[in-house]
């Protein structure tokens, strides 16, 4: 987060100690993003309740969740009216150790 701030008022990656040899592996992350488009309208926004929600826990685990709980009534009229990103209900990435 520190670096985001930085980058954004102006230093560069060098500056501040990110170059490709400083980076090293430590592991993969996997991340997930529910959407409420339908595949079989093209892939247009779709619109319901959500019925049954159960949220992901544990060590490490990032969940990004707006309007993801259950009762939730979806329509297109979410907080994020830009393109794309109202579609978005809830985002989660777990980490895994390099094996």
């Amino acid at each position: 987060m520190a670096a985001q701030i930085q980058v954004a008022a102006g230093a560069t990656l060098p500056q501040l100690g990110l170059t490709q040899e400083a980076i090293s592996k430590r592991g993969f992350a996997i991340q997930c993003r529910v959407t409420t488009e339908d595949p079989a309208a093209n892939f247009q926004p779709d619109m319901g309740k959500i019925e049954v929600y159960r949220s992901a826990g544990g060590n490490g685990v990032r969940l990004d969740a707006s309007s993801g709980f259950a009762g939730a009534q979806i329509t297109v009229s979410l907080p994020f009216p830009r393109q794309g990103l109202w579609r978005r209900l809830l985002m989660l990435v777990v980490p895994a150790p390099l094996r």
